[in-house]
């Protein structure tokens, strides 16, 4: 092709790039600018509103225009930040295009110095210098107009995603692959005197065990076995500092408690004692070449650590896992690929017998991997289109025995088989940011999520049982089902009872702060926790809100408290860990 076409070619390449990003960083300005007054400016109007539902509960069409009102608010938030990354894709692609039209103009330019031969070449060449330096001006303005509107919009607060308890909104992800299941160096292997393996037992049993500890995110897979303090007069029985910091909340296998954490220079397990809170041990990973980027509601350790007679295995948001004995001798280390993800990654292992299930759904990639907690191998691997998220897999056994493990991504709900891997359905009826897990119960998984839906789903269908768009849902805390009612627990502090037959809204209760852990039950009572540090008891209703007791914490809280042997193990924002126990 002639050069002198080339270069004019490319020479209108950069026009149209650079005047397409500069409309875009105008519009980007102009969203960011719009949102800065918008948003802030809602969120005060809704906080001062709920504050007044307690002088006007009896005014309905109060209630309902308040529920709209929050309702707007959040999808507005979420497609706010749906446009302002789509915006920094876009100009992204007209950075490319503009370097790439640049770079074949100055391939292609004749810029052989010499002196103009009249007025006319010496107007071509002042009209050339000014083109340059007019584009490169028009760049710096229009790069400094999108790092601005960036800058401006990672300051301001976001939802967090769930730090494994999402905190409470969860996420990652034949043969060996050597990019996720490595075998570790030596220092990454099992020592000499690491415990002997413990057979494995069948999933059913294994399950049944693991329900009377508190293995993993949320408690155990099958109803728990644990029961609450004898009464609800509690005292701290000891308390002890977590040497790094997390969001992960603790979990326990017989008289031991587990819980991670993580910085930019160190992530590791650590083991207390669960009588009186001596540490036990640690076990750091290796260090690492590459730290992903995590904010600092979401950091390091946000994944609640699994544990089974054999030890315990946790997952950082480095990529790294590390699985250990009960003496705190490392079995095995694996990396996963690619952990870039907004705020970091912060899906919880899920551990079902000889099965660990990690859910893989970051920005690149979205896997679900099944790994021998023992070795670390990989028993299977499905990858499928999807998009990132920080939801936790939940399991199930179907009517027809098939151990059924359900996903939640920012598109889809999916359904998996524990043993193959195989998808056994999916339904693109998700949306946002997706961060809550499912709940299963009597059979089916109950899931909710701002900017998706609340809807029930059987294990082997992809046509949930119903779904309901129209009420206030939780973007941290996981929903909760007892008693045939299905509780949603937000973030704004509302907490909003489905029945879970129907998905019809049944009653509403408000409090003055928001719930990030996730809600549990434990002896047939509900359990919460808010950023407030009100640990609550509800008996679950299908009527109204049942408080049951109350016991104020005093410290801000976003892991789910651990329960064993009638006490109660909480983590707190300070990374302080509590145990508390019925008083004498």
């Amino acid at each position: 092709m002639n050069r002198s076409l080339l270069y004019h070619l490319s020479r209108n390449l950069c026009l149209v790039a650079l005047a397409f990003l500069l409309l875009l960083g105008c519009l980007l300005a102009a969203e960011s600018q719009r949102a800065s007054r918008a948003l802030p400016g809602t969120e005060a109007i809704l906080v001062n509103l709920r504050s007044q539902i307690g002088e006007k509960t009896t005014d309905q069409q109060f209630v309902d225009a308040l529920r709209d009102l929050d309702l707007l608010y959040r999808q507005t938030y979420f497609r706010h930040h749906d446009r302002m990354n789509l915006g920094r894709s876009l100009a992204a692609a007209g950075l490319m295009a503009f370097l790439a039209g640049a770079a074949v103009m100055a391939m292609t330019g004749d810029y052989a110095l010499r002196k103009p031969s009249g007025a006319p070449a010496a107007m071509r060449l002042r009209q050339n210098t000014y083109l340059r330096h007019g584009l490169a001006a028009a760049m710096i303005v229009t790069l400094a107009a999108l790092a601005i509107t960036t800058i401006r919009d990672a300051g301001r607060p976001r939802r967090r995603p769930p730090p494994a308890t999402a905190p409470g909104p969860n996420r990652r992800p034949a043969g060996p692959l050597a990019a996720e299941t490595a075998a570790a160096p030596a220092a990454g292997t099992a020592t000499a005197t690491a415990a002997a393996p413990v057979p494995a037992l069948p999933l059913a049993e294994a399950l049944a065990r693991a329900a009377t500890f508190w293995p993993g995110f949320r408690g155990s897979i099958l109803p728990n076995q644990n029961r609450l303090p004898a009464s609800w007069n509690l005292r701290t029985a000891w308390t002890a500092k977590v040497p790094l910091p997390g969001f992960n909340s603790p979990v326990i296998w017989e008289n031991r408690v587990f819980l991670t954490g993580g910085d930019q220079k160190t992530r590791a397990i650590f083991c207390f004692n669960l009588e009186d809170g001596t540490p036990l041990w640690t076990c750091a990973a290796d260090a690492t070449a590459k730290l992903p980027a995590v904010t600092d509601d979401t950091g390091y350790a946000a994944p609640t650590a699994a544990v089974d007679d054999n030890g315990v295995i946790a997952v950082f948001a480095t990529g790294q896992i590390i699985a250990a004995d009960h003496q705190g001798n490392r079995r095995w280390a694996s990396q996963l690929p690619d952990l870039e993800i907004l705020y970091g990654y912060a899906s919880s292992p899920l551990l079902a017998g000889n099965t660990l299930v990690i859910q893989h759904d970051t920005e690149k990639q979205q896997t679900i991997l099944a790994l021998d907690p023992l070795t670390g191998s990989t028993q299977w691997r499905t990858t499928r289109p999807s998009a990132s998220s920080w939801s936790s897999p939940t399991l199930l056994l179907a009517a027809d025995g098939t151990p059924v493990l359900f996903t939640a991504g920012n598109a889809k709900a999916e359904a998996f088989d524990l043993n193959t891997g195989k998808q056994l359905w999916a339904n693109e009826c998700l949306g946002g940011e997706v961060a809550t897990s499912a709940f299963p119960y009597q059979g089916n998984f109950y899931f909710a999520n701002t900017g998706a839906v609340a809807a029930a789903f059987e294990p082997l269908s992809p046509t949930p049982r119903w779904q309901n768009h129209n009420v206030p849902m939780p973007d941290v805390a996981s929903p909760v089902v007892a008693d045939n009612t299905m509780y949603l627990f937000t973030s704004g502090g509302s907490v909003i009872a489905l029945n879970a037959t129907t998905g019809e809204e049944l009653f509403e209760e408000n409090f003055d702060n928001g719930f990030y852990a996730s809600p549990v039950v434990v002896d047939s009572k509900i359990i919460a926790v808010n950023l407030d540090g009100k640990l609550l008891v509800v008996t679950p209703s299908s009527e109204r809100f049942l408080l049951a007791a109350e016991h104020d914490l005093g410290r801000q809280v976003v892991a789910i408290p651990a329960f064993a042997r009638g006490r109660i193990v909480i983590r707190t924002v300070d990374n302080q860990l509590l145990c508390l126990e019925a008083a004498p």
